[in-house]
């Protein structure tokens, strides 16, 4: 009995003895704000890519949309010979307009490089992306034959412009259309100079004529 009491008084000491409690909660706070500085370092050392990646991205995009006026200029300096950039496309895959992998004028490749294709508007569900029956039968540019892959006949075609900047590459796909002629007569008159307007087809000329300041004449008007 009197050893029962004693192991009873040795316990009770033992469980109500609080000496280095202290100890050990500030070694649990220490390792759990060691673990939290842990992972805020690790968070912070994927920054400096996350703002790389986002600066390519960007700049990815810049060089696409450059690619995109690159494919306007040359389609808008060649209205008339649009199936010429069209040979050897399909209704899925465009040609190559110019040269792959071009660089930006008086840049070199570090800056990016872009690779533009044209398609015409033949392959389905293309109506969805021009706002018009795909391209598959007579149109307005070609009453006479119906468009196919190699033959625009609706006024229509595809340009997807891709930019790539190092290992990051950004897409923009625009439809660029030809516009009926101007069917219009009229002149235009200025202040201290005058122009005579022909519009004989898609294209305008001006034809200047000098006369005195300040006065105003009136043209006759050009039939188109």
């Amino acid at each position: 009995m009197r050893e029962s009491e004693a192991v009873m008084r040795r316990l009770s000491g033992l469980i109500d003895n609080e000496h280095g409690v202290a100890l050990v909660l500030a070694l649990m706070i220490l390792l759990t704000l060691t673990g939290l500085v842990l992972a805020f370092l690790s968070a912070s050392a994927f920054e400096p890519q996350i703002s790389r990646n986002h600066s390519e991205t960007v700049r990815a995009r810049y060089v696409a949309e450059a690619g995109v006026e690159y494919a306007y200029d040359t389609l808008a300096s060649n209205v008339g010979s649009w199936d010429r950039h069209l040979a050897g496309a399909t209704c899925t895959q465009g040609a190559v307009l110019g040269a792959p992998d071009s660089t930006l004028p008086g840049l070199g490749s570090a800056h990016g490089t872009f690779t533009v294709r044209i398609r015409n508007d033949c392959r389905a569900g293309d109506d969805k992306l021009t706002g018009v029956a795909v391209d598959t039968v007579t149109g307005r540019c070609d009453p006479a034959a119906p468009g196919d892959a190699t033959h625009d006949g609706n006024c229509k075609v595809v340009v997807t412009s891709t930019g790539t900047i190092g290992t990051t590459s950004r897409t923009i796909t625009v439809v660029v259309s030809r516009t009926a002629d101007l069917a219009i007569n009229g002149a235009l008159a200025f202040p201290g100079a005058q122009a005579d307007v022909s519009v004989p087809s898609a294209w305008i000329v001006l034809a200047p004529r000098a006369v005195a300041p300040g006065s105003v004449r009136s043209l006759p008007r050009t039939s188109v």
